[in-house]
């Protein structure tokens, strides 16, 4: 008799320690399958963003390239000249009004009646 009641507790052992490994199989299972739900969820979040933010990339250079093309019409020699004759009631000097200066501070008659190039200096001038 003995004997039996081991043998019936080994059996019921047995029994519960499977049904045991068997939740705990099932509890694994089920969260690695919501993990896996959530990854792919999250993982199409990240791909709708990064979506949204190639377009806004492409907007952003759009306007960009708008911007460059309107400092360069904005600062446009002709432009500012018109802006600077009706503002500012600029123009440009009369040839009497034009006074070269040499180093030294000395006034250079001669180079008066030549025309001056931007960038450029004055032949014979030190400098």
């Amino acid at each position: 008799m003995k004997r039996a009641a081991g043998i019936r507790r080994l059996t019921g052992g047995i029994a519960a320690s499977l049904h045991t490994r068997g939740l705990i199989l099932w509890a694994a299972a089920l969260a690695t399958g919501l993990i896996c739900i959530w990854e792919h969820v999250h993982s199409t979040h990240l791909a709708s963003q990064i979506g949204d933010l190639r377009e806004r990339r492409e907007e952003v250079l759009a306007e960009i390239g708008f911007l460059r093309m309107e400092c360069a019409r904005l600062s446009s020699r002709e432009r500012i000249e018109v802006q600077a004759a009706e503002r500012l009631g600029m123009r440009y000097p009369s040839d009497g009004e034009v006074i070269w200066v040499i180093s030294g501070g000395a006034e250079a008659r001669e180079w008066a009646d030549e025309e001056y190039v931007e960038g450029e200096g004055l032949e014979g001038t030190d400098g």
